[in-house]
């Protein structure tokens, strides 16, 4: 778990419990930083919390569909013209915890935020029924993307449904889920974004390596990038919350 907030506090959360069998994890980052996107950030948690823990529903679309219809109810969307629509984008993962030695099903809802696999080997990732082609290759490893809807968890015109994953997973599979702040922060030679396609090499490099290490190369990672050794200016602000949360099947 990386988590490094802009401010004191954070629109970016991280949520997990167990219920019925199964452990459920969210990476969340909501509308806002700071105060504001804390406050959003209560509002998150506290629906999670509902929905999962108090009325016992553990499918993550249903979860997601649930939470959005909160987030509407305590907002008071309308959708009128000028009012914010405010929400989250998310990750949900459920994972069993009655898996065999070899796999685990895995069932996820996303919301405008991807979820990273990368496994050793030439076995493809399974979702919904398909094998997977992978995103990056490197020396034996593939990285795969699990794709998330283009909706947040929250108001926007249509409501679509959540797409309900299932993904075969195998022992020694690395998972990320994670907000978009390490990939938007500025820095480097050129005071440019870090970007998603550095993220991904990133994590192909650390992914076998124990958690604490990875936490602590991301974060000297991404340290160094806002220094800016190269440049005269001070040090880049970081620009957004940073969430991300690596889990070893």
């Amino acid at each position: 778990l990386l988590f490094k907030p802009k401010d004191i506090v954070s629109g970016d959360f991280y949520w997990m419990t167990e219920k019925n069998g199964r452990v459920l994890y969210v990476a969340a980052d909501c509308t806002g930083h700071g105060v504001p996107g804390a406050f959003m950030s209560m509002i998150g948690a506290s629906m999670l919390n509902e929905v999962v823990n108090e009325k016992g529903i553990t499918k993550p679309s249903d979860v997601f569909h649930e939470v959005r219809a909160g987030f509407i109810s305590a907002l008071k969307q309308t959708g009128e013209i000028g009012q914010q629509k405010d929400g989250m984008d998310a990750s949900l993962i459920s994972l069993s915890k009655n898996g065999s030695d070899d796999f685990s099903a895995m069932e996820l809802a996303l919301a405008n935020n991807p979820v990273l696999i990368i496994r050793r080997g030439n076995k493809a990732v399974n979702a919904n029924g398909e094998d997977l082609e992978p995103v990056l290759e490197e020396e034996g490893l593939k990285m795969y993307q699990i794709n998330a809807d283009k909706q947040p968890v929250g108001f926007q015109g249509e409501q679509e449904p959540y797409t309900h994953h299932q993904v075969l997973l195998e022992k020694g599979d690395m998972i990320y889920a994670f907000s978009d702040g390490y990939q938007d922060q500025f820095g480097g030679k050129k005071g440019k974004k870090f970007m998603i396609k550095r993220q991904k090499q990133m994590f192909m490099k650390i992914c076998e390596k124990p958690a604490l290490e990875q936490k602590q190369l991301l974060d000297t990672k991404i340290e160094k990038w806002k220094a800016n050794p190269a440049q005269p200016e001070p040090p880049a602000e970081q620009v957004d919350d940073i969430l991300i949360i690596g889990v070893r099947v």
